[in-house]
């Protein structure tokens, strides 16, 4: 990392220190019976991203009983819409019924996979055996 961007990086921590400080400790620190210290600490994950991309393995297995239930894949899209609301929904969907994904697949190339992976495949092997839909 450049020096630069470090020294941007502690700045800018330093200023939302700053900012955060109410008026009260403001007026301490120009007193000068006081000092600020800084505490370097590792950064947490933000709660609501945690929150936005839970889903839990009953939600996951519910969602592939009504995957398998569906008869096209414009229902199995619809269905997918309904249920994950993020990449990161996505992705913990697509690991639990064992579809590979890259980081760099955007949102709609997951979603093609899950809908190949699960109503594709049914589709196929009804045409194969010469079933209808």
């Amino acid at each position: 990392m450049k020096k630069s961007t470090a020294l941007s990086r502690v700045l800018l921590s330093l200023n939302d220190f700053v900012l955060s400080l109410s008026d009260d400790e403001i007026e301490k620190i120009n007193s000068g019976e006081y000092y600020i210290s800084h505490k370097i600490n590792k950064s947490k994950p933000r709660k609501t991203e945690e929150i936005k991309s839970k889903i839990s393995e009953i939600d996951c297995h519910a969602i592939l009983s009504d995957l398998e239930s569906v008869i096209s894949r414009s229902q199995g899209r619809d269905l997918i819409d309904y249920y994950l609301k993020n990449k990161a929904q996505l992705e913990l969907f697509a690991k639990y019924i064992d579809v590979a994904v890259m980081r760099s697949d955007k949102v709609d190339k997951i979603k093609e996979n899950i809908i190949e992976s699960t109503v594709g495949a049914k589709l196929r092997s009804q045409a194969i055996q010469g079933k209808e839909i």
